[in-house]
């Protein structure tokens, strides 16, 4: 069975992006969420990197080297005062490769990790997982906006 990658989900933070005078981005949303996710990862045994700044979109950091997420904005409407979010992770090309069964195993496992943060931590809520291909067609079908 394929590996559910990518999670929207909300956050109960307020627009985390800051903006410049002209209205450009000059730091992009979701680094709370990264820092919060980092510890809750560390806590439970594994190595992660520190949070770096993507684009002015999100936020990229690995987990035991082979294992890349991306926390970004969600296309979702929220209340003033939250987040709508997107996360997703792949591994590695040469860990796809040449170590799939290995890597697939560790990615689970960190998966079902931060499933488990985003569902018991109340300032998040309402996650829903998708294969890439899921969140792709999802996306196309609602005019940009994932489904459930």
């Amino acid at each position: 069975m394929q590996l559910r990658t990518y999670v929207v989900f909300k956050a109960k933070f307020p627009d985390e992006a800051i903006f410049s005078d002209t209205d450009d981005v000059f730091r992009g949303p979701g680094i709370k969420t990264a820092f919060i996710l980092i510890g809750m990862l560390k806590k439970a045994g594994f190595v992660v990197s520190i949070p770096c700044e993507q684009d002015y979109y999100g936020w990229v950091f690995t987990v035991a080297g082979v294992i890349t997420f991306v926390i970004q904005h969600g296309s979702e409407s929220v209340p003033d005062g939250e987040e709508s979010l997107l996360l997703l992770s792949h591994g590695s090309w040469f860990e796809r490769k040449f170590r799939a069964r290995k890597l697939e195993g560790l990615h689970r496992s960190v998966l079902e990790k931060v499933n488990l943060a985003l569902n018991q931590d109340e300032r998040f809520y309402d996650a829903r997982w998708f294969t890439e291909l899921e969140y792709n067609k999802s996306r196309d079908n609602s005019g940009g906006h994932p489904g459930p």
